[in-house]
């Protein structure tokens, strides 16, 4: 009797269980099962805090009219033509054992051949709860920010998928729920200022202490 399987293509079926198994190296990670060479080994950086007062205001603020212009991949100086946003689903303890305190976001751009690339620019980040529409979200909940001058200290080589990984601290405690990570990515190129802005939506049921 031949072998059935519950994927249409044993190779299908495989292919999406190592994709399950590999799935948490690509955000923190070296390797899936391997072993990194020394080129590839960084300490992470210290986790992000958040903007408080006005500069968080300030920020949220312009982040709308800077989503309006955004980069075109078709343009001859945009380096960078998209993003890729990987969130982990559950939050994250950097100062253990007090619990929950943060999440982790990774962020890989990519050029109009869908290559990484590893370019300076100001990296805004907005938290929100995923409510409605972006009209009816309100206040962020958590703002960070990431100068140019600063930003090559976060990235992360990865056998899977290098890129920028940041550790978003939160500072006060955020329930569980569903939420919203807004990343504004602003590269500056000789007079034209080129930016680029995409969400994710994650659910976050880690239990608090």
């Amino acid at each position: 009797m031949a072998k059935r399987y519950i994927f249409p293509d044993k190779f299908l079926g495989r292919g999406l269980l190592f994709g399950l198994i590999c799935f948490p190296f690509i955000l923190g990670q070296n390797g899936c099962g391997t072993t990194a060479t020394p080129k590839m080994q960084r300490r992470l950086k210290e986790p992000v805090l958040p903007l408080t007062g006005e500069a968080a205001t300030r920020l949220y603020q312009q982040a709308g009219s800077k989503c309006e212009n955004p980069c075109s991949a078709e343009s001859s100086g945009c380096r960078v033509s998209e993003l890729v946003l990987t969130c982990a689903s559950t939050s994250r303890d950097f100062h253990k054992p007090k619990g929950p305190d943060g999440f982790v976001l990774r962020v890989t751009p990519l050029d109009g051949h869908y290559q990484t690339v590893q370019t300076a620019a100001d990296m805004t980040i907005i938290l929100h709860g995923a409510k409605g529409d972006q009209a009816e979200r309100g206040r962020p909940l958590r703002v960070w920010h990431v100068p140019a001058s600063e930003l090559a200290d976060y990235w992360m080589p990865s056998r899977l998928l290098n890129g920028f990984l940041f550790r978003l601290e939160w500072v006060r405690e955020i329930p569980p729920g569903d939420y919203i990570l807004s990343v504004i990515y602003e590269r500056q190129e000789k007079t034209e200022t080129q930016t680029i802005c995409r969400e994710v939506f994650f659910q976050d049921q880690s239990p608090r202490r």
